[in-house]
């Protein structure tokens, strides 16, 4: 950003260059604020034009320095907190309790709860039919925005997006997964065109990856099978058994995931148990990796906890908890798997011990994934005892938390279980609700991340491409070069 727009006793001059810092067309600012595009001109007037200019509400000040903040560092948002604050002071009138020095903002965090309180109240306008007020209201442990009741689905997933980040975020996740794969296929083509099978095996690994972390998992078995063929022909027995071990998981999730009349599913878990032991048994015999050892009992453990056996699956919970003794991050893992592998068992105090130490654990090292996915933990489990006020309590903390790190299948999880909650509590219209929410993000997520092509001019990206996979194709740590242009690693 070149410099800050500054507040120079000229309201609708400050109000422009606000808005054109963040939004190039007054059309597109008033798509986003539910507003026609002659409103947001008229904001930008000065009121003595009595025809045309209008002052605009100071949540709207508040929202256009929001977005324009986000990303700035402390010093340089107290810099546009107290332009704004001149510009409330000064430009609006003082005989007015709605526009006097009083709407002046505190703080950097009053002026961004005053932009949530805006926007929410914007899109309640929009969306509320004259004769309707039928609004569900969140507690006040959650984020303070309300939800119309049974809206199309579409728009309880704009709902969901516009709270996350409504201008950039999901976009550009999708773009950075879509582009990710894209790269890393055509990265591994040409290692091997040039006959280098080890780097396409790394780079298989690492496009895998990419596929169960959104859940993929027919695409993960069948890039790490490729990849297994080439590792066997270069007689690579540690890369094998990594393969192996992330085919088990994949398969495990498969396996969970498919109907009980499903044919196929039985397959799933043989395959599961099959290729996991196969790698588990490889590292502990062939290699001196605890790191590989650990991950690959972990696998088997999961396996065997989503089959509920816990006398198979514990002792390689206990295996990998040893084996990570100095790693707190992935011990905390391993709680969380022990506390969700006693709750499909139905050992509920066991359960909840786990689950509370792994939520002490995550406390502690501020990891707010593992946190939201602990809390849901916590909330499920309540929810299965039937102590409904405990499990909405959790679920609305989890809710929270994923809104904050805009984690769409996280949500997706807590309103698939706020849906069971209300239904248990008669509460229908509620239950409905989140059932819509949950499903609609589950088929935007689907539409969005199971594409096989990009829909996409690529011929501007053509040189940029090429030289990505060169590097892609040379490196030993293709994480690193995803990193580098602000793809996932």
């Amino acid at each position: 950003m070149s410099k800050l727009p500054k507040y120079e006793d000229n309201l609708a001059k400050f109000v422009y260059e606000l808005r054109k810092a963040i939004f190039n067309t007054q059309t597109e600012a008033g798509e986003y604020f539910y507003l026609s595009h002659s409103t947001i001109g008229r904001y930008e007037k000065d009121t003595a034009d009595k025809k045309d200019g209008i002052l605009p509400p100071t949540g709207y000040l508040a929202c256009l320095a929001q977005l324009l903040g986000k990303e700035l560092p402390p010093t340089e948002q107290q810099k546009l907190l107290n332009e704004v604050n001149e510009s409330v002071r000064w430009g609006y009138p003082t005989n007015d309790a709605f526009y006097d020095a009083e709407s002046t903002f505190a703080d950097w965090s009053e002026l961004c709860e005053k932009a949530v309180d805006y926007l929410a109240e914007q899109q309640h306008n929009h969306r509320t039919p004259k004769n309707s007020t039928a609004y569900l209201f969140l507690p006040g442990d959650s984020v303070s925005f309300s939800l119309p009741l049974f809206e199309p689905p579409s728009a309880v997933v704009r709902w969901a997006l516009a709270q996350i980040d409504p201008t950039w975020q999901i976009v550009q996740t999708n773009f950075c997964q879509s582009y990710t794969n894209l790269l890393l296929g055509k990265a591994i083509k040409k290692a091997i065109q040039k006959n280098n099978k080890k780097q396409a095996v790394l780079l298989s690994l690492e496009l895998g990856r990419q596929c169960l972390r959104y859940n993929n998992f027919q695409q993960a078995i069948d890039i790490y099978q490729r990849a297994i063929a080439l590792t066997q022909q270069l007689d690579d027995g540690y890369n094998t058994a990594r393969l192996q071990s992330n085919l088990s998981y994949a398969y495990t999730e498969l396996a969970t995931g498919s109907k009980s009349k499903d044919k196929a599913k039985k397959e799933y878990w043989q395959q599961a148990e099959h290729f996991g032991k196969q790698a588990f048994n490889i590292f502990k015999q062939q290699f001196d990796d605890a790191d590989r050892l650990a991950h690959a009992a972990n696998h088997l453990g999961i396996l065997y906890a989503r089959q509920k056996c816990p006398e198979l699956a514990q002792p390689y919970f206990e295996q990998t908890r040893e084996l990570w003794q100095n790693k707190s991050k992935e011990q905390l893992r391993v709680f969380i798997n022990l506390g969700v592998l006693y709750f499909e068992v139905e050992q509920l105090p066991k359960a909840f011990e786990y689950i509370q130490e792994s939520l002490r654990q995550a406390r502690q090292t501020s990891d707010k994934i593992e946190m939201g996915k602990i809390l849901l933990n916590l909330g499920v489990a309540y929810l299965h005892i039937h102590e409904h006020s405990q499990a909405e309590l959790h679920m609305r903390q989890a809710e929270s938390l994923f809104l904050e790190i805009s984690s769409l299948i996280g949500l997706a999880k807590v309103w698939h279980n706020l849906h069971k909650i209300y239904l248990e509590r008669k509460r229908l219209p509620e239950a409905h609700l989140y059932w819509q929410a949950s499903q609609d993000i589950w088929q935007y997520w689907n539409k969005q991340y199971r594409q096989a092509k990009i829909e996409t001019d690529l011929n501007n990206f053509e040189q940029f491409f090429a030289e990505i996979e060169e590097k892609l194709v040379e490196s030993d740590n293709p994480s690193d070069i995803l990193r580098e242009v602000g793809l996932f690693a």
